[in-house]
């Protein structure tokens, strides 16, 4: 592998590297890193959670994206201040939405359940992210890019559990 003099590549190696080592030796299943930038607007910590329990990368996930509205995985001291902020960065849901079409597009319906477990496990976006900010779009859209069901019958854009979803 050749060194690089970039910086942010060499960063960006070294992370992964990390990260595929706790999969491999430390036997984690998941790994998620959270990036602390100081007043200078530079790395200051990284912080590496890892867990085999899904429930608890769901609720570290949850303390990141507090901490980071925005994008879940940096905070920086640059940005903090004594004010409360009206109206915080929003996630890129349309990000969500293509990481959900390239997983799920053209293969049928699929349960809810399967979706959040996608969302959570494989994606830096939270469980909450999915219904009202994702998938309800999508549904309410000229061209609807979903199609949604459910058994028991349900009111357009929720997805209570049982609900089956394609994506168009």
């Amino acid at each position: 592998m050749k060194l690089t003099d970039d910086p942010e590549e060499r960063f960006g190696r070294i992370t992964a590297l990390y990260e595929a080592q706790l999969k491999a030796v430390a036997r984690f299943k998941f790994v998620r890193t959270f990036t602390m930038i100081n007043t200078g607007n530079r790395v200051e910590y990284l912080l590496f959670f890892g867990t085999n329990n899904e429930t608890g990368l769901g609720k570290m996930k949850a303390a990141m994206w507090k901490a980071d509205p925005g994008e879940g995985g940096r905070f920086s001291d640059r940005t903090v201040s004594s004010q409360e902020v009206l109206l915080g960065p929003e996630p890129d849901f349309a990000l969500l939405e293509r990481l959900l079409r390239d997983r799920f597009a053209g293969k049928g319906f699929f349960d809810i359940s399967e979706i959040e477990r996608f969302v959570v496990v494989d994606t830096p976006f939270l469980e909450t992210h999915i219904r009202t900010k994702t998938l309800a779009p999508m549904e309410r859209a000229k061209a609807p890019r979903i199609e949604a069901k459910h058994t028991g019958g349900r009111k357009k854009c929720t997805y209570p559990a049982g609900t089956k979803v394609r994506f168009l």
